[in-house]
């Protein structure tokens, strides 16, 4: 699953410059005279923050020294009772490395009941 999800990033991030080429081609070949409306313009404009936001890779997890990672928890909290927390690898959703079940980082948000 994880090489499929892969593959779809990188086929998205191979085709986003011909696709934003082609926005921009259209726009300039169709000056602001000939767009009719505000919705239209906004569409555009919409296309090029999706290019943005497919941009970044999606997989990268922040270091642990940026979220203040410790292998022991902070006033009961633990990463366990994370909602980040995968217990069966003892990794983390969102920071990168080895987790401890009983470690703590800023983070850190407790699995809703």
């Amino acid at each position: 699953m994880y090489e499929t999800n892969q593959c779809q990033t990188t086929h998205i991030l191979h085709t986003l410059p011909n696709i934003i080429k082609k926005v921009f081609k259209h726009v300039k070949e169709n000056t602001m005279q000939t767009i009719k409306s505000r919705r239209s313009f906004f569409k555009y404009m919409s296309v090029l923050g999706l290019a943005s936001f497919y941009s970044a890779p999606l997989y990268a997890k922040t270091p642990q020294e940026t979220v203040k990672y410790q292998d022991t928890p902070k006033d009961g909290k633990t990463c366990k009772e994370c909602m980040h927390f995968i217990a069966e690898t003892n990794e983390c959703k969102t920071v990168e490395g080895s987790i401890s079940p009983e470690g703590w980082c800023s983070i850190y948000f407790k699995i809703p009941k």
